[in-house]
This record gives C-alpha cells, sequence and structure tokens, in this order.
C-alpha cells in the first residue's frame, strides 16, 4: 500500500476514535458543533525524516452530504487548500466531516496560528471558522530514532495491523501485544503488517511509523 493511501485510511479510522471535541471560534452561526486540526507525521523508513500532513475534523448537527467544499487559508504564510474530496462518516448518531492529507508546497513547514476554515454548503452558504494551531515542529527535523527513543509527555501508544488485502484488522493499544510480533499473529492469523502510531498532545499530533512485515520478522527470528 502506499503512504498517501495508508495515511488516509490511519487519518479516517483514527477519526473514529479520537476526535476530542474542541471548539474554534465560529464567526457566524453555523451547524457545525466542533472543528479541530491534527498534524501526521509519515515515516517511510528508519533513515529518513518524516513527511507531514494535516487532516481537518468537524462534528456537524446537520446533514454532511448538504456541504460542498471546504476551504483552508493560513493567516502567516497565506497557503489555501481548496477541499471537494471530504470524507463523510456517522457515528453513534454523531455526523462529522474530515479533510485530509493536506500537505504544504515544495515540502515545507505548516505555520502555527491561526487559519482559516470556510464551509460552503450547495447554496453557496458560508460559515467560517478561525482556529489556532499550534504543534511541536521540532519532529519535522528528527530522524526515526531520534523520536523512537524519545520520551514523550502525554503520549499514547497504539498500532493499526493490517492483512495482506490492506484491510484493517485491528486498531487500539500497543501494549495489548506487548510489542511482541508473535502475539500478533496469534491473535490475528491473517495478519500480514502494522504500523506503529504514537499519538501526542491529546492527539493533536500522531507520529507514524514505517511498515513491519509480521511474517517476515517472524522468519528472521527462527533464523
Amino acid at each position: 500500500m502506499g503512504p498517501r493511501k495508508k495515511l488516509f485510511l490511519i487519518s479516517l479510522v483514527f477519526s473514529l476514535f479520537c476526535f476530542t471535541g474542541l471548539t474554534a471560534c465560529v464567526q457566524n452561526y453555523t451547524d457545525l458543533a466542533n472543528v479541530e486540526i491534527k498534524i501526521f507525521y509519515l515515516y517511510k523508513d528508519k533513515i529518513s525524516t518524516p513527511e507531514a500532513s494535516i487532516c481537518l475534523y468537524a462534528q456537524t448537527n446537520s446533514d454532511p452530504r448538504l456541504l460542498k467544499e471546504v476551504q483552508i487559508t493560513s493567516h502567516e504564510d497565506k497557503y489555501i487548500w481548496n477541499v471537494e474530496d471530504i470524507k463523510r462518516i456517522s457515528i453513534d448518531g454523531e455526523k462529522f466531516v474530515v479533510c485530509n492529507n493536506l500537505v504544504v508546497p515544495d515540502g515545507k513547514e505548516f505555520s502555527d496560528g491561526y487559519y482559516e476554515i470556510s464551509f460552503k454548503n450547495y447554496t453557496d452558504e458560508e460559515t467560517k471558522v478561525d482556529y489556532n494551531f499550534t504543534y511541536n515542529r521540532e519532529i519535522y527535523s528528527k530522524k526515526y530514532n531520534e523520536i523512537y527513543n524519545n520520551n514523550f509527555n502525554e503520549l499514547t501508544k497504539n498500532i493499526v495491523i493490517y492483512n495482506n488485502k490492506d484491510v484493517i484488522i485491528y486498531y487500539g493499544l500497543q501494549n495489548e501485544f506487548n510489542n511482541t510480533k508473535e502475539l500478533i499473529s496469534a491473535n490475528y492469523n491473517d495478519a500480514a503488517y502494522y504500523n506503529e502510531i504514537w499519538i501526542l498532545s491529546g492527539g493533536k499530533e500522531n507520529i507514524i511509523f514505517p511498515e513491519e512485515k509480521i511474517q517476515q520478522i517472524l522468519q528472521e527470528n527462527k533464523d
């Protein structure tokens, strides 16, 4: 599975479990309940620094199918993301829209500070939200070993397991498996590979570590 497709799946699954419901500053009347921006650092391998993207999660009180497009503008550097490929999710009667895999041109870093988020429906009614986005920018320059051996505060270690058809068969706490590939394989005999996902700052920052192939690791341990 390609890194961007994997990030799309992980960020979408992440939205099902980790929406914390922070309220942004809404300028006009809206059916939006809460809005949140999260950053995902993706390590493709164990020698490079990560790639980064942001995802927008918004909880709405109205039908999310009425939403036509979302525009996100950085106040500081004036980058604009126009999003029409909006993901719509319903969880236990609560409705969400998700805009993910948003990247900065030329591999630059996301700026801190306020982002204006414009929601427009099919009747061209528009609602604007100001969201103050701050995060740990030091991770950009850190290679795998520098991050993996770091003791972060407010850290949750999760794992996402896939079968050989790239279907997610488990997402949850990593310590359920005591960090052993043998236990993963014993619980999920169709498990093919997994990614560790570290969640920092209450879910605002997320680190996705390189793919680990389970059967290959088990064979290497036997040898």
